[in-house]
């Protein structure tokens, strides 16, 4: 995946989205860069996130917003009735994103939301106007969520409806756009979490000084020692349990199918000391058998990476 500003007045974010990577080649992107750029014409889907709504646009500010998007053929928009039937009667695939766990806004109405990092300080307190993350546990934020989904696949499905819905921050928190060598944040240690990673697996967290609960710190330590690898896929179980609650509500419509997609931090599993997989929970190969489409988020101006780094990446996930 490719994200580029564009000139126009919205300044979206370029999108090329890899709907189809069975006749991608393998070997790592060692094929010419003109052999990537044939395949991809013939397979992609070249959109624009980050489309604005068209309610109330005036027409001449409609028709100076489809000439911007001339050369494209999908749009990211917002759940708004109007919008998406302007793109849908005008031959655009038309996709919604619903952010799963990041941003703040959960903190202000659940204050438990805030994900507890191993040193037992919140992740608020850790990246004091950082983008924050919520907690995957937290019942009522993923109910809320799901709510959510449910409707805009009832408002918005069905003939001349939408064409998918993309999940994004499907994952613990962590902020990795950034050329830095950026290691994640350790969470989460709040008690929710502690205690139902001890239900689930049937692992007794021992009592601290003087018979009381551990705390974060204390956990996290003993976790990190006795059970790490437990503790990694307990947490990728925390994601991939939202994603198939939401593969129950994105279902085959027959004549008009809503895909389901997700973004994915496009790091190999081995990178960065397996960090994609033990800090933000998130594994693309579980997801590929829940998704429809798996789309790593290959902004390689971000990253600092050169460009052969999308073919690359792209080939590791096609594998």
């Amino acid at each position: 995946m490719k994200r580029e500003k564009l000139k126009i007045g919205f300044r979206p974010l370029f999108l090329l989205l890899v709907l189809g990577l069975g006749g991608l080649p393998m070997g790592g992107g060692s094929a010419p860069a003109e052999a990537w750029a044939d395949e991809l014409r013939s397979q992609a889907i070249r959109g624009v996130f980050g489309v604005p709504s068209v309610a109330g646009l005036p027409e001449a500010g409609r028709e100076a917003l489809l000439k911007k998007l001339q050369g494209l053929d999908a749009v990211f928009v917002p759940p708004e009735a109007e919008t998406i039937k302007f793109f849908k009667a005008r031959g655009f695939k038309v996709y919604l994103t619903a952010n799963a766990f990041g941003g703040r806004e959960a903190w202000r109405r659940y204050p438990d939301a805030r994900p507890i990092l191993a040193d037992g300080r919140t992740l608020e307190e850790a990246e004091p106007g950082g983008h924050g993350g919520v907690c995957p546990t937290h019942e009522a934020w993923r109910a809320e969520r799901l709510a959510m989904i449910a409707d805009w696949v009832r408002r918005f499905g069905g003939p001349g409806g939408i064409d998918g819905i993309w999940l994004d921050f499907v994952r613990y928190p962590g902020f990795w756009e950034t050329a830095e060598r950026r290691v994640p944040p350790d969470a989460c240690y709040c008690p929710r979490c502690l205690a139902k990673f001890s239900r689930d697996r049937g692992i007794a967290l021992p009592a601290a000084a003087g018979g009381k609960a551990m705390g974060a710190a204390e956990a996290a330590a003993w976790i990190q020692r006795h059970h790490p690898y437990e503790w990694m896929a307990w947490k990728k179980e925390q994601i991939l349990s939202f994603v198939r609650d939401v593969r129950g509500l994105v279902k085959d419509r027959g004549s008009a199918p809503i895909l389901l997609g997700a973004f994915i931090v496009p790091w190999t599993k081995g990178e960065r000391d397996g960090a994609v997989s033990f800090l933000l929970g998130q594994d693309a190969f579980e997801l590929s058998g829940i998704v429809d489409v798996v789309a790593p988020m290959l902004y390689h101006r971000m990253a600092g990476r050169p460009v052969d780094w999308v073919g690359r990446m792209t080939a590791y996930y096609r594998e």
